[in-house]
């Protein structure tokens, strides 16, 4: 229950948070964890690759944890500031967005943060693409992620992908979006579940939410958005987990149910140990039937 609380507030501390997304990248879940214990460490996954449209904004983050002194970032190996490019640095440098992305703003970007100490570095490739020569696979705007739902209320996944033109030169679409479930059968609308779809044509984005309202636990489980245009598919699979009304500990499966269903047993057994051993046997035998499924 010590586990199932610190869950449970720490999706309350996510909700604050949220507010934070629009206006600061790196304060936005999900985060990464710091296995190594290492003062300084990224809190977001450093992707090598980054790709920006010519015309538009493009921002790179360097989101990194710890008591850094510095922070600084190269361009094909010199430091800002930079010839032609005049980013726009926020999030104690963390973050910079080209406001009109140029040709000449492709390269190599690297950021240094430093603790006087120890050293982080990352690097990635920026380069450029317009829209109407959009000609791969889609490309992740936004990736879906784990969502935390209390029984009985509803909740949004959310996912979407720059997937170029929404019509190809034969004036079909060739862009398509689901969700399925974990047997890989797509998701279809009912009084509960709402599936909306939503093509931005300025920046050829296509967005995809799924809204479960009503839920309950034989909801909860993995769930998979997939975004496909005539080059290429992608797909990611979340989980959606659930909090039951009971405060019991989050249920995904009929199988995590019984399972949970045994501790509940085995824990009165340790009870019953202590105060009267005679009852154990008692225990054990519906413990046994319990176990036969």
């Amino acid at each position: 229950f010590k586990l199932l609380g610190l869950i449970w507030s720490s999706f309350l501390f996510i909700l604050v948070q949220s507010d934070k997304c629009t206006t600061d990248f790196c304060s936005c879940p999900p985060f990464l964890q710091n296995p190594s214990h290492r003062s300084l460490y990224f809190t977001k996954y450093p992707y090598m690759d980054h790709y920006g449209i010519l015309g538009k904004a493009k921002d790179l983050h360097c989101c990194v944890s710890g008591n850094y002194s510095s922070l600084i970032w190269y361009k094909n190996g010199i430091p800002f500031p930079w010839p032609h490019s005049s980013p726009i640095f926020y999030a104690g440098n963390k973050s910079l967005v080209l406001m009109d992305f140029k040709s000449f703003d492709e390269g190599q970007y690297t950021c240094v943060a430093s603790d006087g100490v120890e050293k982080l570095t990352h690097t990635t490739y920026l380069r450029s693409y317009e829209l109407l020569s959009f000609r791969h696979e889609p490309i992740w705007k936004i990736e879906p992620v784990d969502v935390l739902v209390e029984e009985g209320s509803s909740v949004n996944a959310r996912c979407a992908a720059t997937v170029g033109p929404q019509f190809d030169e034969l004036g079909t679409s060739p862009l398509r979006s689901k969700w399925e479930d974990s047997e890989g059968q797509k998701i279809l609308e009912s009084n509960r579940i709402k599936i909306l779809d939503h093509f931005a044509k300025d920046d050829m984005v296509l967005e995809t939410i799924m809204n479960l309202s009503n839920v309950t636990v034989k909801d909860a489980g993995p769930y998979t958005c997939i975004i496909s245009n005539g080059y290429g598919v992608i797909g990611k699979t979340i989980k959606v987990v659930v909090r039951s009304k009971k405060n019991e500990p989050i249920v995904e499966t009929a199988l995590q149910k019984l399972l949970y269903d045994q501790l509940k047993i085995i824990q009165r057994i340790i009870l019953l140990a202590s105060e009267s051993p005679g009852d154990i046997n008692r225990m054990m035998k519906i413990i046994t039937n319990k176990l036969k499924i």
